[in-house]
């Protein structure tokens, strides 16, 4: 069986789980990316290109993390480097499909008052 992120692969080493990014866009200059895994140091780089590649100059770009199954500071982080790059190409960066352990760990960094956070995909659609 291939070794998961915490596992141990045959020579004892452990090997990161790379964040899956899927991009949609739904409609002209609304991009949806989706999130699945674990972010943190060792896969925050691919999640932070595929991110960053797809944002929509003028634009909207959502972040999906209704499949993050880890997060730490450095997903904190990628998020703020994201809104940085957004705000530099005219573009509204959102947030997703929060669980209560993911808006927790906004509310304690103060993130929470940064970025627009929404509770379903729909919400950020929507926007507002």
């Amino acid at each position: 069986m291939p070794a998961v992120s915490g596992e141990s692969s045959a020579g004892g080493a452990m090997r990161p789980v790379p964040v899956d990014v899927q991009v949609e866009t739904e409609v002209p200059g609304v991009v949806v990316c989706r999130l699945a895994g674990e972010l943190d140091l060792d896969t925050v780089d691919g999640a932070e290109a595929a991110l960053l590649e797809a944002l929509p100059p003028g634009g909207v770009l959502i972040a999906d993390l209704g499949g993050i199954a880890f997060f730490d500071s450095t997903g904190v982080n990628l998020l703020l480097r994201v809104r940085r790059e957004a705000l530099e190409r005219d573009c509204e960066f959102r947030v997703a499909c929060l669980s209560e352990r993911l808006l927790r760990i906004f509310e304690i960094t103060g993130v929470d008052q940064i970025l627009p956070f929404y509770g379903s995909l729909a919400e950020a659609r929507v926007g507002g």
